[in-house]
């Protein structure tokens, strides 16, 4: 009776052993079916995720083209213009023809996309390659120099040292771009002069 009841015991303790064994495997396999479902549904929305930015990547690069030819084309057009020309955006330089950044020859170096139009009239109004016609024109250079907002600056003339005359006018074409053009009115200036001298003869 004592080893049956030893025996009987032992088998209990088995079978008891032997379920909760179960239990936790079945439990187990409940948690890897969940976390199997969870990594489904992340990978899910991993793929739409990297498909959006994979289509926004697409969008992107097609905008960047289509404003890379644009500029292209911009530039294009700008050099087939006469005189200078230069579009300010929020008060920096964005684009320029070759006119515009080579006609003041120590200012040449620092006509770069990102300028400061404050900075290039300042540089304008100090440039020893240029001088203003009469003092009027050298308030008018200073008063661009300053940048002020709130008026509109007049255009002012120049004078370059090969007897190359230049108006120098801005103008805002909306809230925040600025066009600056240089003007050569060189052939006027002189028939002006020949007139003159004809005229007090």
């Amino acid at each position: 009776i004592a080893k049956q009841h030893k025996i009987i015991k032992a088998l209990i303790a088995r079978a008891n052993q032997s379920h909760e064994l179960g239990n936790s495997a079945y439990s187990l396999f409940q948690s890897a079916i969940s976390l199997q479902s969870k990594v489904s549904e992340k990978t899910r929305d991993l793929e739409a995720a990297l498909s959006t930015l994979g289509r926004a990547s697409d969008d992107l690069e097609s905008s960047e083209e289509a404003r890379n030819q644009t500029r292209d084309s911009l530039e294009d057009a700008l050099e087939t213009m006469e005189g200078g020309f230069a579009l300010f955006t929020d008060g920096r330089l964005q684009v320029c023809n070759d006119f515009f950044k080579n006609l003041i020859p120590d200012a040449c170096n620092i006509i770069q996309p990102g300028l400061p139009l404050v900075r290039y009239f300042r540089v304008l109004s100090r440039s020893r390659d240029i001088s203003p016609r009469d003092e009027a024109d050298r308030l008018n250079m200073e008063g661009a120099a300053q940048h002020q907002e709130d008026r509109a600056t007049p255009p002012f003339v120049v004078a370059l040292k090969n007897d190359r005359w230049f108006v120098i006018s801005y103008r805002r074409t909306s809230r925040n771009n600025t066009v600056v053009l240089q003007t050569e009115i060189t052939a006027v200036v002189r028939s002006n002069r020949l007139e003159k001298n004809r005229l007090i003869d």
